[in-house]
């Protein structure tokens, strides 16, 4: 009996349905004031077919979800994000929710909430870079301690083989004793100040930009920066671990795929 009923919730359940359980494993609440977390675009009516999960939505996102007939896309990075003052679909926001809709696939967005949230985007990362002693640095970021010290060169080393990165960009002394250690997720260059003044030696990071550096080199902390798409895409499979659990213990169970996606920076 208790089988029939799962199985007649899942025939019957709703996009609504679903995300309300995403909902409550990666809460809205966490999300900061100026972000767009939650539903972008689509109908929490419609008939929840299955799910795919993606760092951004984009073309690839949609074209890969009606090949695996998958009409609920959850992404880290919002699709909407500016206000929007009108829907011109010939622009490149206006194409991709003119695609969401002519597909109906929902789209929903977890971004700063999923960066903050316990066992998120900065709790993944601190882990997969080998951190111990993991604390919170301004909210979203994590400071920790390498197992032993390392020079900044083995660090970077290791970390483009573990990352399968060909390249990072660096601020500091290769030969420099690492110790202590901060992760940010995405763009995280606004964190080096915290970082230095909580005593890490290095923060690892993306998208550091020139005058962040600068910052970096002023305050004496070394910087590695793996890119955007590296430092975030490690959240993947654990959010799909998380919602897959979450669905399953309230009688839901369908497919969820990942759907990894593209670095768009290249190095010529």
């Amino acid at each position: 009996m208790h089988r029939k009923v799962h199985l007649f919730y899942y025939l019957m359940a709703k996009i609504g349905d679903v995300l309300r359980i995403v909902g409550r494993v990666i809460p809205e609440t966490l999300a900061r004031d100026w972000d767009n977390s939650g539903l972008q675009v689509g109908s929490l009516d419609w008939p929840a077919k299955g799910i795919i999960i993606s760092l951004d939505a984009d073309i690839s996102l949609f074209d890969k979800a009606r090949e695996l007939d998958a009409n609920i896309a959850l992404t880290h990075h919002p699709l909407i994000f500016s206000p929007i003052k009108r829907l011109e679909l010939g622009t490149p926001v206006g194409r991709l929710l003119e695609r969401a809709v002519t597909d109906r696939i929902a789209v929903y967005s977890a971004h700063t909430n999923l960066d903050v949230m316990e066992g998120g985007v900065n709790d993944t990362l601190a882990k997969r870079i080998g951190l111990s002693n993991v604390t919170l640095l301004a909210d979203i970021g994590r400071i920790g301690e390498v197992a032993s010290e390392e020079t900044l060169e083995n660090i970077a080393e290791r970390i483009k083989a573990d990352f399968s990165i060909s390249h990072v960009t660096i601020v500091g002394d290769m030969g420099r004793r690492i110790k202590r250690v901060a992760v940010c997720g995405g763009s995280g260059g606004s964190l080096i100040r915290d970082a230095a003044e909580n005593g890490a030696d290095l923060i690892i990071t993306g998208d550091v930009k020139y005058h962040a550096a600068k910052d970096a080199e002023a305050y004496g902390i070394s910087v590695i920066d793996i890119g955007h798409f590296a430092s975030e895409s490690v959240i993947l499979p654990v959010m799909a671990s998380i919602i897959k659990e979450a669905l399953e213990k309230d009688g839901i169970s369908m497919n969820l795929h990942i759907h990894w996606g593209r670095d768009p920076l290249n190095i010529w």
